[in-house]
């Protein structure tokens, strides 16, 4: 008889059972691993989002504190002031995202009327490689240990979006104090019943201003622009062609925006709030021309004939505004500043009792008239 061979199969069969659970538990251990490393990195791609996306709203919030403690109302404070669309919040989210082994894959996208929402698009540096590569301008891929692989390789990748959120803002004035022309003089500024100015505190101001992650973006978009309330959406961005000269008057007329109108104030610190150093409408003008170094004249009428004219309908961003000329006047009253001539938009300090503002003026607000104190300047 032979011998059975029953139990060396038997002893066989248990081998090749044993490396088959073994090679299926090391596939599943590579499986959870892979998985939970690109957990991992959809996790880190997030947090390094969410930095980059309130990091953007920063600046912002921080110019909106300075003007509270400087007595202005933050209402109006929009990235405009602080160099446009993008590279003020884009800087600011990238250096986030990057001190959180992030990068910015897009530039930073604002919207609403002031830019008040910022969305951030990153990706981690760190990533899952997925394919060895031997051609020397493939990308690298860096790894857990910081290795670096020429290959593909698979990035977390996240979006988050942040909003600014400002108080409500009231001033209280002194009646029948203040200026020859009656002006009230400013007693307080108070944002959710705080008082910010005088004599605010920056951390308990600071506490008003809230930057928030948010789950969408704001359906109004950002146009780059300026905006002010009563109008039907920002205002457009200066022709491309539009001289620095002229951005450097825009720029300081815009600063000073929400100031109290004082008859006979110098407009040389607006946002100081005794009476003589707030605007009226021609120390405004004088003050955003002396800023761009061409001086004027004091008041609206030498304004008017110092010159040059321009042609109603030939206006152009920068040009003086002027209105209100009656019989037996030396010349026109009151001055503004143009914003936008398509839409007939000007910046100016109206009268007592109100804050230097955008306004229109056309049919109902006729202007008596243009001139153009840059011309034959340089830019």
């Amino acid at each position: 008889m032979q011998p059975s061979s029953r139990g060396d199969d038997r002893g066989a069969a248990t081998t090749i059972l044993v490396i088959g659970m073994a090679l299926v538990l090391v596939a599943a251990t590579f499986i959870v691993n892979r998985l939970a490393h690109a957990n991992d990195l959809r996790t880190k791609a997030q947090t390094a989002a969410d930095s980059a996306a309130l990091s953007a709203e920063t600046p912002l919030r921080r110019q909106a504190v300075d003007f509270m403690l400087s007595g202005i109302d933050p209402g109006g404070v929009g990235y405009w002031i602080l160099g446009g669309t993008e590279d003020t919040p884009t800087r600011e989210a990238r250096k986030y995202a990057g001190l959180n082994d992030g990068e910015l894959t897009a530039k930073v996208h604002l919207t609403g009327l002031l830019g008040h929402t910022a969305k951030a698009d990153v990706a981690t540096r760190e990533c899952q490689f997925v394919e060895k590569s031997d051609d020397p301008k493939a990308p690298e891929c860096t790894g857990r240990t910081g290795t670096k692989v020429k290959g593909k390789g698979a990035r977390g990748r996240a979006t988050a979006i942040a909003r600014l959120d400002l108080p409500l803002c009231a001033y209280d004035f002194l009646p029948g104090t203040g200026d020859p022309a009656g002006s009230p003089a400013l007693m307080r500024l108070r944002c959710d019943g705080v008082q910010v100015w005088p004599g605010g505190d920056r951390g308990r101001v600071s506490r008003l201003v809230h930057v928030r992650l948010v789950d969408k973006e704001d359906p109004t978009p950002y146009s780059g622009g300026i905006y002010s309330p009563g109008y039907d959406g920002p205002i457009s961005n200066l022709p491309p062609n539009t001289p620095d000269l002229i951005k450097k008057v825009l720029a300081y007329a815009y600063a000073q925006l929400g100031t109290p109108y004082v008859y006979g104030g110098s407009c040389t610190a607006p946002k100081m709030y005794p009476a003589p150093t707030n605007c009226d409408c021609s120390s405004l003008a004088q003050q955003a021309y002396l800023h761009a170094g061409i001086p004027l004249p004091r008041t609206a009428d030498t304004q008017y004939w110092h010159g040059p004219r321009v042609v109603p309908g030939q206006e152009q961003p920068g040009d003086l505004v002027f209105f209100d000329y009656h019989p037996g006047m030396s010349g026109p009253g009151h001055v503004g500043i143009v914003v936008d001539p398509e839409k007939k938009i000007f910046i100016e300090a109206p009268h007592t009792g109100d804050v230097v503002k955008f306004a229109h003026y056309g049919p109902g607000y006729p202007p008596v008239g243009f001139t153009r104190p840059a011309a034959g300047r340089q830019a």
